[in-house]
């Protein structure tokens, strides 16, 4: 949904809707068509309401994936933590060691099955 208050717009997506878009802007009236502004990629993310731990945090997203799946975090006093990815029967399908106080890994989803995964974050803190 596109909402116009004078010169902004205001875009509200689905609430499951979780991925990339690519926006473009111009005018469509009755007397002209300007032509479109340049792409702006956008990724959009599902907020789950959850507060960030008091010294560390882990965010996953997009739920659900289909090519990729992020994991940023942030570890405040312990320099390594271990991120564990098994099927829902409990095979473990992926294993990453994540260094430094505050990261990211992008994990390649597009050779898994459709299906349910779960996930394992431990650190000295959790």
């Amino acid at each position: 949904t596109i909402l116009n208050q004078k010169d902004t717009a205001i875009i509200t997506w689905n609430p499951t809707y979780e991925g990339q878009v690519n926006l473009k802007t111009g005018i469509l009236n009755k007397c002209d068509i300007e032509e479109f502004s340049n792409e702006k990629e956008v990724r959009v993310r599902t907020c789950l309401g959850a507060e960030k731990q008091k010294g560390y945090y882990l965010e996953v997203y997009p739920n659900p994936a289909s090519e990729w799946v992020t994991f940023d975090y942030k570890i405040l006093s312990v320099k390594d933590a271990e991120l564990t990815i098994k099927s829902i029967d409990g095979k473990q399908v992926a294993q990453f060691n994540l260094t430094g106080e505050t990261g990211q890994k992008v994990w390649d989803t597009r050779s898994l099955k459709a299906g349910a995964y779960n996930y394992e974050f431990i650190s000295g803190e959790l």
